[in-house]
């Protein structure tokens, strides 16, 4: 099964640091605010 990159809670079972960056980006609803262009984490 592929993953679904345009879904970040992945992160969420990662190090501290991917913990740590998922926390930020949902704070700061980075996502919500580029939803229009459709982004992805890489």
């Amino acid at each position: 099964m592929e993953k679904d990159w345009t879904n970040i809670e992945y992160l969420l079972n990662g190090n501290a640091k991917q913990q740590q960056s998922y926390n930020i980006l949902m704070n700061t609803n980075i996502f919500q605010i580029l939803k229009e262009y459709s982004p992805i984490l890489v």
